[in-house]
């Protein structure tokens, strides 16, 4: 599998983890949880973020277009970035498996979201 490299996601993902580590649940590892990332993107966050903070399930995603004038993913491509995702959290036990979601649908309509 290919990983794909986003430089500023690179600069950023020890930012992003302290910041986090602030707040509940990061900052509590004696209660599980769960997160969902929305725009995983390559996949850099996701992994380095499972990776500090093992108590708290990944839940990536992407999405694969979206009105014109908005910069997202072309249809073509979202293969390419899950894949990159997987590529980048494989092993980590914490993360489940990409999908795809829009999320400017109603939350009940998301994937990952019971019914």
């Amino acid at each position: 599998m290919t990983k794909q490299y986003a430089p500023a996601a690179e600069r950023n993902k020890q930012f992003i983890a302290d910041t986090l580590a602030r707040f509940s649940p990061f900052s509590n590892t004696r209660v599980p949880a769960s997160c969902l990332e929305i725009g995983s993107g390559t996949g850099q966050h996701c992994a380095h973020l499972a990776a500090a903070f093992p108590h708290v399930i990944f839940q990536p995603s992407e999405y694969a277009g979206g009105p014109p004038g908005v910069k997202t993913a072309p249809s073509s491509t979202v293969a390419s970035i899950m894949l990159s995702i997987t590529a980048y959290t494989a092993g980590l036990a914490n993360v489940r498996q990409p999908i795809e979601l829009d999320a400017s649908l109603p939350a009940v309509q998301w994937p990952c979201m019971p019914s």
